[in-house]
């Protein structure tokens, strides 16, 4: 199954109208195969988790069969979803990161457990990243916020401050050698930065 991405200024060339920008995409490939948000891929490619507005649940859906249905992942055990709390869904599909009251919560799927946190204290929010084998979470601040860019093992608990100043929103290669990320300056605008992960004794087990 084949899926498009589409620029965004072929959308709106098409028309302002949301049933004409649906157009566009199908013209083009594209297939929606759910409605939500924060999507992210699973490590095989063959399966995508996203959150559910609706009904306020982590869902997956695989793409390799025509017509699959979203299964529920993980159901918030909340009364209320935390303000800006940007879930994102390991690759093993194992855990989900996000922005909790004041710390980032990662929690067990299968057993809605956290199972690690870490302060965020005065954090707006948090734009993290995954690494392949789901090891390691990489996060950062929103817009130009000056927090670092962080780094956390999952099975240790150890977080180590990879890069100071306006460094965020950290995305692995396949083979986990390197990390892409938003350098996001407030004098200098936005930059998309890669850093070799051997430099800092990280690499691909």
């Amino acid at each position: 199954m084949a899926f498009a991405v589409v620029p965004a200024a072929t959308i709106a060339a098409a028309d302002p109208t949301e049933k004409e920008a649906v157009n566009a995409l199908q013209q083009l490939g594209g297939k929606q195969i759910a409605a939500g948000t924060r999507a992210s891929w699973s490590a095989d490619a063959a399966t995508v988790f996203f959150f559910s507005r609706k009904t306020r649940r982590m869902m997956s859906v695989g793409v390799e069969a025509a017509g699959a249905e979203p299964a529920v992942l993980w159901e918030i055990p909340r009364q209320e979803i935390p303000a800006r709390w940007y879930p994102v869904v390991s690759p093993d599909g194992r855990h989900v990161a996000y922005h909790g009251s004041e710390q980032l919560e990662i929690v067990d799927v299968e057993t809605s457990r956290i199972v690690r946190t870490s302060p965020l204290k005065g954090w707006r929010g948090l734009l993290p990243g995954w690494s392949p084998d789901s090891r390691f979470l990489g996060f950062g601040a929103l817009e130009s916020e000056e927090k670092d860019l962080w780094l956390l093992d999952i099975s240790t608990g150890k977080l180590r401050r990879l890069l100071s100043g306006w460094s965020t929103l950290p995305s692995w290669s396949p083979d986990g050698e390197r990390l892409a990320f938003d350098f996001r300056s407030p004098v200098a605008g936005y930059q998309v930065w890669v850093i070799e992960l051997k430099t800092f004794g990280i690499g691909a087990p």
